[in-house]
């Protein structure tokens, strides 16, 4: 439901819409506490009652709050009044840079300043292992002094799968999902390997049919072990769901079998 002007969130009052689209809205609020103007955005009612979307809108609060830098939209709270989510930023003027274009290119000087400030706000993100996934015109905001923000880290993720080899026959999988390098394990023929999945947020679902692999439902909330017998030599692979907001996409984990 469309919050209207007055409305409370925690310690802010809601001043009027800014925008909306399919997930939710964002407001132009005022922080009681500090007396200063925010930006609110909030899940629909439809979105926050659906835990995979509501994993979303939770990691990229999580993703923002890791990140600190001039070139990436700032984060102040996050909170849920009643059953309406919600996450506070900075509030910003100025236009996308899609607007920016709306009348044809823009001029080599804007277009070299614009292109090193988005290089620095991402390799400050990548410094801290995040890859933005979503990076469009939309998405990149100019405010009125010309200064350049990243915005919507809600596909964020995490830049790699992390494979352990903890024991004999046993491997761990932090299984983040990644479109840029995907893990390759390798495990023996005829030998019986634990296949430990660890920190799943994201990651919906795993099979394989060339491994015996049924399709094995994860939690992000425990570990989820998986036995695996091969009986052949080869390169297989291990189909990954994958849940990035309102989409579920599927990423492979490379599997060698070797006698």
């Amino acid at each position: 439901m469309p919050l209207s002007k007055g409305e409370r969130l925690g310690s802010y009052v809601v001043l009027g819409p800014i925008d909306s689209g399919g997930m939710g809205e964002v407001y132009r609020g005022q922080d009681t506490r500090l007396d200063r103007e925010v930006a609110i955005k909030i899940l629909s009612e439809e979105f926050a009652s659906h835990p995979d979307r509501l994993r979303w809108f939770e990691r990229e609060s999580k993703t923002l709050a890791t990140l600190s830098h001039p070139n990436i939209l700032a984060i102040f709270d996050v909170g849920t009044q009643g059953n309406v989510p919600y996450l506070v930023t900075e509030l910003l003027h100025g236009q996308t840079l899609r607007e920016c274009c709306r009348d044809g290119a823009l001029p080599r000087r804007p277009v070299v300043e614009y292109g090193t400030q988005i290089a620095k706000g991402l390799a400050a993100a990548h410094s801290k292992n995040v890859v933005h996934c979503d990076l469009k015109p939309e998405n990149i905001f100019i405010t009125d002094d010309n200064q350049l923000k990243i915005l919507d880290f809600g596909l964020a993720r995490p830049v790699s799968w992390m494979v352990a080899d903890d024991a004999p026959n046993a491997i761990t999988i932090t299984a983040v999902p990644s479109t840029f390098t995907p893990a390759k394990i390798t495990i023996q023929r005829g030998v019986t390997t634990e296949l430990v999945f660890k920190n799943t947020e994201g990651v919906h679902a795993v099979e394989s049919a060339d491994l015996g692999i049924p399709k094995t439902i994860l939690s992000p909330n425990k570990d989820v072990t998986i036995n695996v017998t091969p009986t052949k030599d080869g390169t297989f692979v291990l189909r990954c769901e994958v849940i990035c907001g309102p989409d579920h996409n599927t990423m492979a984990l490379t599997v060698t079998v070797e006698g």
